[in-house]
Parts: C-alpha cells; structure tokens; sequence
C-alpha cells in the first residue's frame, strides 16, 4: 500500500544473509512493535483466524510463532500448522504469501526470526488478518494454542512514507 512506489528492502538479502538475522543496523528504524495473534484452543484440523486493525503505521519486517500442546504446556507439537496472512487496505485484501505457508518453512524463533523476502507496509486503518489450520489428526486429539508474532516499527508521523 505505498503509494509513491518506494518499497523497503532488507540489504543484502541475496546473499548467504538470507539465513542469519541482520546486525541491527540493516533492519528498518523506529520504535519497535510486535503485534502477537493468540489463537487457544485449536482442536485437531480446525481452522481459524483473527484481524487486528493498526491503530499507527508500521513496516514488518519478521514473523515469529509457536503451536503448544494444551495437555503439556510448554511441549511443541510435532505437526504444526498452516498459516496465511491477509493485509486489508480499503475494500482490497491481499496476501502476503502465494498460498498458505506451513510453519515449519517461514516461522522463525524468537531467537532468530523469520525476515520477509520484502518489508510489508501496513497503513494506519488497515488491517491485518491472520488465518491457522492444526494439522494435528484427530486421532491424537491434543488440543493446541498456536501463537504468531508479527514483527515491526512503527513509522514515524514525519517519514515520507506517510507523505
């Protein structure tokens, strides 16, 4: 949604960086800004989704997450999950993704999270849905909580991106 064609990019993101979070230096500027999806419980196979609205603008640059199991807490279950991500802007809504992603491929860890190939710009009143499916079979019937944590800065009022 940027609206003079300026788009953000990690630097160097061709190169073996792609697999090792960037000094400080090289992510966006800003005060940070984490927005945390907590979906509990999701039974086996259930899909479900939440949407928050940004109150102020933001860049996102990585994406955390974490699938526990209810009757062990702490334990990570071994199935995980599939997630996509929709950005609404006016009446449009697009992905983030080409398809829903399994966790496995693009959650990082709060240690090392994942960077987006590309930042995404969420405006102030746009707004942010996030969708999960278990893959935990019925037949194990744990009972799971599936946490993703969105990862950013908050634009400031004078960038030009705001402009």
């Amino acid at each position: 949604m940027q609206s003079q064609g300026a788009e953000l990019y990690l630097p160097n993101r061709k190169t073996l960086q792609d697999l090792y979070v960037p000094n400080e230096s090289e992510l966006p500027h800003g005060d940070p800004r984490l927005q945390v999806f907590n979906f509990a419980p999701v039974n086996p196979l259930e899909t479900q989704e939440q949407s928050w609205i940004f109150d102020q603008s933001m860049v996102i640059w990585g994406i955390t997450g974490s699938m526990n199991n209810n009757a062990a807490p702490g334990a990570v279950v071994a199935a995980g999950f599939r997630f996509q991500v929709l950005q609404g802007h006016g009446q449009v809504q697009r992905p983030w993704f080409n398809k829903h992603q399994i966790q496995q491929n693009v959650i990082g860890t709060a240690a090392l999270p994942f960077l987006l190939r590309k930042t995404q710009f969420v405006a102030a009143g746009d707004s942010v849905t996030v969708e999960v499916k278990s893959l935990v079979t019925p037949a194990q019937a744990n009972v799971t909580r599936i946490q993703l944590c969105l990862i950013g800065v908050i634009v400031p009022q004078d960038s030009p991106l705001l402009a």
